[in-house]
């Protein structure tokens, strides 16, 4: 049951448009306020991508009220996926508490994040590919979108995906 619930928390996160990392002038630790992440990101996919992926660790570590990560996360969302996000606040904030409880009881973690190069599919939108691996050796994947909206890169959406190799990475980050 726990199991299940996990696997449903990771693609409910991933649909509210999380994910990723990148060398990029962003802080190697995690802040503890929300403005801290705001703050350093640069608007380009691989920097959108390292601060999602950082807002959600630090969620499920306790590091940052789901509350803030979440405002954080919508903040930094294309318009589309910011409404769709609002509507579904409340469960958002259920599913890190219940992910959070899942690797406590489970004595697991995020170990770790592989993030693939931005694949630009046009001059508008862009895409990521990412793997994160657990402390139990478990690897689960993730494509996030990126649209650009009044000429600033936004997060459109971080889905769970199917198993795949990245052939050229931007990062590779433990945690």
């Amino acid at each position: 049951m726990k199991r299940k619930l996990f696997f449903v928390v990771l693609a409910v996160i991933a649909c509210f448009a999380f994910t990723a990392c990148a060398d990029d002038g962003l802080p190697a630790l995690m802040p503890a306020d929300k403005e801290a992440y705001a703050s350093d990101v640069s608007g380009t996919p691989e920097a959108l991508a390292k601060m999602s992926s950082q807002v959600y660790l630090a969620m499920v570590n306790g590091d940052l009220p789901a509350e803030d990560g979440f405002e954080t996360l919508v903040n930094f969302s294309a318009s589309s996926s910011a409404e769709q996000m609002q509507s579904l606040k409340s469960e958002f904030k259920k599913q890190i508490e219940q992910t959070k409880e899942y690797l406590d009881v489970n004595d697991d973690s995020v170990t770790g994040y592989a993030f693939s190069k931005t694949e630009y599919l046009n001059d508008d939108e862009a895409k990521i590919l990412r793997i994160q691996t657990h402390k139990n050796g478990k690897q689960y994947y993730f494509q996030q979108d990126f649209v650009k909206e009044n000429g600033e890169w936004k997060i459109k959406g971080d889905n769970i995906a199917d198993p795949f190799r990245i052939k050229s990475m931007f990062l590779w980050w433990y945690v």
